[in-house]
C-alpha cells in the first residue's frame, strides 16, 4: 500500500537505474505538472531493514521532478522489503509496461545488467527476456557478446522455468553466414522489415551480420510415383450389330424444351422460340418421315405409327 515518505531519505545511488540516460525534458514536464497540482502514480522503493534505508527501484523521472517542484514535501511511494540486490533485480523490470518508453539502448542495458546479476547469471534466455520485457533472441545475442569479451563467464548451464539446470552446449551453435547471405535469409529478420536483435528496420539486401541465423531449407517432399496405367481389355466388335436399347440411348448436344400438353399451337410456338424456325422445319420433315416409314432400327419407338 502506498504511503508518503521523506524523499531525502531515498537512496538513488545503488545502481537501480537501467536506463542509459535520464530525459531532462521529461523531468521538466513532470515538474511543471506537479507545480500545477497534478498527482502522479507512486514510485517504488525497497526498504532494507538491515541498513534501515529506502532504495529507489522505479520512478526516477517522477522522483527528480518531485525534488525540483516540491523538494520539502513527502513523496507517495509503494514500499517493499528487500536488499540492494533485490532492488537492482526488480529495477530491471521497471518501465517494460508503463512509464516513458524505453529505447533499444535501455533494453540492451537492462539485459546486460540482468545477465551480470547473481539471480540472472544462470537463468535461461527466455526467463531473463520475460523479466526484462524483451525477446529471448535479444538476450541470447547480448549473452554471446558478453561471453566473447569475457565480461560474463561462459557457462553451458541454464536454469529452466521448472528449476532444473539444462546443458545448452549443443544448442544453437553459431555459424558464419555465407558470403551472399542477407537479412532476408536470416531468422532474425521479421516480416515488418525489422531485426529482432535491435528492433532496427532492415532491407532485404542488407548484408548478413555476425548474428546471422540461417533459415532452414524446407524439407524435400517425397516423390510419389504415378499409379500404374490400367489397360482395359477391349473385346473385338461382333459381326452382328446389337440392337439399341431405348433406355440406354442418350443423344448428344441436347436442349430441353418444356412442351405444354393439350395445346399443339402453344407447343409449336414454344419449340419455335427455343429451336428457331429453320431447325424446327427440319424437325417437322424428319417427323413426317418417321411417321410414314417403319424402320427396324428406329431409335425412337414411341414415334412409330
Amino acid at each position: 500500500m502506498a504511503s508518503k515518505i521523506d524523499p531525502k531519505q531515498i537512496r538513488i545511488d545503488c545502481d537501480t537505474q537501467s536506463r542509459v540516460e535520464i530525459n531532462e525534458n521529461v523531468i521538466a514536464d513532470y515538474a511543471e505538472a506537479m507545480e500545477q497540482g497534478d498527482e502522479f502514480p507512486p514510485i517504488l522503493v525497497f526498504y532494507d531493514d538491515v541498513n534501515h534505508e529506502f532504495i529507489l527501484v522505479d520512478g526516477f523521472h517522477r522522483y527528480y521532478a518531485h525534488m525540483r517542484a516540491r523538494p520539502n514535501d513527502p513523496i507517495l511511494a509503494d514500499q517493499q522489503l528487500g536488499t540492494v540486490d533485490d532492488a537492482r533485480w526488480a529495477s530491471l523490470a521497471a518501465n517494460k509496461s508503463h512509464g516513458l518508453h524505453r529505447s533499444n539502448a535501455d533494453k540492451q542495458n537492462a539485459v546486460r545488467l540482468a545477465l551480470l546479476h547473481p539471480k540472472g547469471c544462470e537463468m535461461s534466455d527466455r526467463q531473463i527476456g520475460k523479466h526484462v520485457g524483451v525477446d529471448n533472441k535479444t538476450v541470447a545475442n547480448i549473452r554471446y557478446k558478453l561471453e566473447s569479451t569475457e565480461e560474463l563467464p561462459q557457462s553451458d548451464l541454464r536454469t529452466g522455468q521448472d528449476g532444473r539446470k539444462i546443458n545448452t552446449e549443443k544448442i544453437g551453435k553459431k555459424q558464419s553466414p555465407p558470403e551472399d547471405a542477407t537479412c532476408k535469409h536470416c531468422l532474425n529478420y521479421t516480416e515488418n522489415d525489422r531485426c529482432v536483435l535491435d528492433d532496427e528496420i532492415r532491407t532485404p539486401w542488407t548484408a548478413a551480420c555476425d548474428e546471422f541465423r540461417a533459415i532452414p531449407p524446407e524439407p524435400e517432399r517425397p516423390v510419389v510415383p504415378d499409379p500404374p496405367e490400367v489397360i482395359e481389355r477391349v473385346d473385338p466388335p461382333s459381326q452382328v450389330a446389337p440392337k439399341r436399347n431405348p433406355q440406354q440411348y442418350k443423344p448428344r448436344n441436347t436442349l430441353r424444351v418444356d412442351v405444354p400438353l393439350g395445346n399443339p399451337q402453344l407447343a409449336a410456338a414454344e419449340m419455335r422460340t427455343m429451336l428457331g424456325e429453320e431447325y424446327l422445319k427440319e424437325c417437322f420433315i424428319a417427323v413426317r418421315v418417321l411417321l410414314s416409314v417403319r424402320h427396324d432400327d428406329d431409335p425412337f419407338p414411341n414415334l412409330k405409327g
